[in-house]
């Protein structure tokens, strides 16, 4: 899901609600938090899916609806929007735009998870705007390689993961490790222009003046 907001952020609730934080740019893991205290989780790898649930949540303090900090902001100098707490609690319910759909064969959802999983948690919540890399590309690319990986304007970092920790997960997932996925982006970057490409385009431009000057 692609975030349709272009406006400038007031609020940390404003920045959260409504809007995919993704944790890969291909949009297959995210968390999305709705305004009316309900949620949509979900993890996937390749085809594969996970978990696809919503979840329930409420600030445990009110600086969620405090004003946002306000600053210059780029890729080498982040700048931390706010923080807040709040409350989750995963729930069994499918996310909506599955709520119609034959899962019947599928083996996701409450079947790779424990009890423990549907019970409250504590998260921390930290707003920050720059220019990112998604944490997926950060975790399985070399870092000379990220020089073209898209970038987003806004990153959420959740501490613990919104994902269930490893000893509530059932099944052999240890290669996948969701559960150490703490931090999502939105909102691409459209202003970003990979290095090598601008050096590209501005070699190409010179070549062309050279060769039309008279």
């Amino acid at each position: 899901m692609t975030s349709k907001h272009q406006h400038e952020i007031t609020t940390p609730r404003a920045l959260l609600c409504e809007r995919a934080w993704n944790w890969d740019w291909a949009e297959n893991s995210h968390v999305i938090f709705h305004e009316n205290g309900t949620g949509e989780l979900t993890c996937a790898s390749g085809l594969t899916l996970f978990l696809a649930v919503e979840f329930e949540w409420r600030p445990v303090n009110n600086t969620l609806g405090k004003p946002a900090t306000t600053g210059l902001a780029n890729a080498d100098n982040p700048l931390t929007l706010g923080r807040c707490n709040i409350e989750m609690t995963l729930t069994k319910r499918l996310i909506p735009s599955l709520a119609n759909t034959d899962t019947s064969d599928n083996v996701w959802n409450e079947a790779l998870l424990r009890e423990t999983a549907f019970t409250p948690k504590r998260l921390t919540l930290t707003f920050e705007k720059g220019s990112f890399v998604s944490a997926a590309d950060t975790k399985w690319r070399k870092k000379k390689d990220l020089w073209d990986a898209p970038r987003f304007k806004y990153r959420l970092t959740i501490d613990p993961s919104p994902y269930p920790p490893r000893e509530e997960w059932l099944g052999p997932l240890d290669q996948l490790e969701f559960w150490t996925c703490t931090q999502f982006c939105t909102e691409r970057d459209a202003e970003f222009v990979p290095k090598k490409e601008k050096k590209t385009v501005g070699t190409r431009l010179k070549r062309f003046l050279e060769r039309v000057k008279v």
